[in-house]
């Protein structure tokens, strides 16, 4: 077994074979791990030009003549694509310092390289006869001028020209040089690398996607918010030329540094290392601040972009790895997120799978093994966590003793109950942390989970309330 020390919010332990010491490690060693950027401004690491790009590695470092960027008429885009060597989430910004023309800006992001451009993939519509420089397709998207385009017959060997010119209404594309021999209608066509595009899906989060820019001087240009990224690829799409002193990302997600960690862990294995702060961090990018995306409450999504939602299933890992990593800090984020949940349970008890999509075609069951796994936690700062609602928020009636055929025992742990506020049904029967029964029922059972039958008021031992 790898020797590891391993820390959690109030105690700290040694792991290894059974019996050992613990292990001798530099207990410093895991601070390097981290991955949170150590300020809010994020700038990239790597960069590389295609097309009339002057200077691409200025935008790495403070100093250094200015990258510019120059798209001639019937020349290929130039772009830079920019590598911030992790995953980042937030909002681009680019710093001009000239413009001439009247240029036309895109930037696009992604998560991996091989996204960040998308190759044509078409056939030919109208037959075009040997020496032609022009040819009919059956859809003009993803092309862009200065890739390379090939035209593959069935059986035939592929004949590769360079795009010179399109005209996206037609659905034409110009080449050169010419063609040597007549492409037949049914072609298969492809491109090279490809047109700029964007792995994101603004259809499931409203988020992200292209962000477009036509300056007219000097000044800071500020994109969308895009939730997770790595690279991010800017292409002067139009004839003209921009100059820029820098780009980056304003980081918005949870930015945790190593003296936000209250708990931590430290193996002799780099990889293993590199795993656990690796998840810790991908926890840290789901966690919307408070304000952010118009929205006032702190969250734990799904993922950094997608859904951008509140999944129980999600939170079944989210919520223990939040508290075991970042301790207190994660608890607004953690009561806010149940709050969203809770407060639109439905009328016959039920708790929804997630917040933000519709939910016909979802595996059904994690709503109610998430409470319970919260309720398994009494005691601890979760269970301190668990949301009050007025009214409607968790029920839309109070059971009497008549409709339920007894009476229902409610506890509130921490300090008296406030008038007028309830508990949210809780799962029963599952013994907690500590190893005791935990007295709580629900007021209504939940239809369809299969669940309701085996309910009974359990104990705790005295001196538990």
């Amino acid at each position: 077994m790898t020797p590891a020390l391993v820390t959690t919010p109030g105690q700290a332990y040694a792991a290894g074979s059974p019996g050992a010491d613990a292990p001798s490690l530099d207990t410093s060693a895991w601070k390097s791990y981290v991955l949170g950027p150590s300020t809010p401004d994020v700038g990239p690491v790597g960069a590389e030009g295609r097309g009339d790009v002057d200077h691409p590695q200025s935008l790495l470092k403070a100093h250094g003549p200015a990258t510019t960027l120059t798209t001639k008429v019937g020349g290929a885009p130039a772009s830079i694509l920019l590598d911030f060597g992790r995953e980042v989430g937030g909002t681009p910004y680019l710093d001009l310092t000239k413009v001439t023309g009247s240029p036309t800006l895109t930037l696009v992001t992604s998560e991996a390289k091989q996204y960040i451009r998308t190759p044509a993939a078409t056939t030919v519509s109208a037959a075009a006869a040997g020496g032609a420089g022009q040819v009919t397709l059956a859809s003009a998207a993803n092309l862009e001028v200065g890739n390379t385009i090939t035209f593959t017959a069935t059986g035939g060997k592929p004949v590769t020209r360079t795009i010179t010119a399109f005209d996206s209404t037609a659905r034409t594309v110009t080449v050169k040089p010419a063609l040597p021999a007549e492409v037949a209608v049914g072609t298969a066509v492809s491109t090279s690398p490809g047109a700029p595009s964007s792995d994101e899906s603004r259809g499931l989060a409203g988020v992200g996607g292209p962000d477009t820019f036509q300056p007219t001087g000097a000044g800071r240009l500020t994109g969308g918010f895009h939730g997770g990224f790595r690279f991010a690829l800017l292409t002067v799409s139009s004839p003209g030329s921009v100059s820029l002193s820098s780009l980056g990302v304003n980081f918005q997600a949870f930015r945790a540094t190593p003296a936000d960690y209250q708990g931590w862990f430290l193996s002799s294995d780099d990889q293993l290392n590199r795993m656990w702060y690796s998840g810790a961090y991908t926890l840290q990018m789901n966690m919307k601040a408070p304000g952010l995306n118009s929205l006032p409450d702190a969250r734990i999504y799904d993922g950094a972009k997608r859904d951008r939602s509140v999944w129980t299933g999600d939170l079944l890992v989210q919520i223990p790895t939040l508290l075991t990593s970042l301790g207190n800090a994660g608890a607004p984020y953690v009561k806010s997120s149940l709050d969203t949940l809770l407060a639109t349970q439905r009328a016959d008890g039920r708790v929804p799978r997630l917040t933000g999509l519709l939910e016909a075609h979802l595996p059904r069951g994690f709503a109610p093994v998430l409470l319970q796994q919260l309720l398994r936690l009494r005691g601890s700062r979760v269970h301190r966590l668990l949301p009050l609602h007025r009214g409607q928020g968790l029920h839309h009636r109070r059971a009497s003793r008549a409709a339920q055929g007894t009476g229902v025992q409610q506890h509130v742990p921490h300090g008296r109950q406030p008038r007028g506020l309830q508990r949210p049904r809780l799962l029963a029967g599952e013994p907690d942390w500590r190893g005791h029964q935990v007295q709580h029922r629900l007021l209504h059972p939940p239809q369809g989970h299969g669940v309701a039958r085996a309910l009974r008021r359990i104990h705790r031992p005295r001196g538990r309330r």
